[in-house]
């Protein structure tokens, strides 16, 4: 039994105390490593795109990849890419409203790719 009130961070864990999810999520978990691989190779050509000159619509596309999977990665044992994805959201949100420089977004997503390809 999950007692109410939970800790969303740890749901996935106790789901998973409970139910014998490793052959259902098996394929879901190689459908996000693939998206993983995908945003990577994305990620990278805006990157080189913010080395040129940091526009609205590279911080707006990294905004929008990086914040679709933001939470996501936790589920599926990737606690630390989710939190990259999060923070690089949040970089380029801030950036888009002018709370925060490019140098910034490029910190962000530079430690999202070390954590995707080490």
């Amino acid at each position: 039994m999950i007692a109410k009130p939970f800790d969303p961070r740890t749901l996935a864990g106790e789901i998973r105390r409970f139910v014998a999810v490793e052959n259902v999520l098996l394929p879901v978990r190689e459908r996000f490593l693939q998206r993983l691989k995908e945003d990577a190779t994305a990620l990278s050509a805006w990157r080189s795109e913010l080395g040129r000159k940091p526009s609205d619509i590279a911080m707006t596309r990294i905004n929008e990849i990086a914040h679709a999977l933001a939470g996501a990665w936790g589920t599926y044992g990737f606690a630390g890419i989710s939190c990259a994805y999060a923070a690089l959201s949040a970089a380029a949100e801030d950036h888009l409203a002018g709370r925060a420089k490019p140098i910034e977004v490029e910190r962000a997503l530079n430690r999202l790719l070390e954590r995707i390809s080490p």
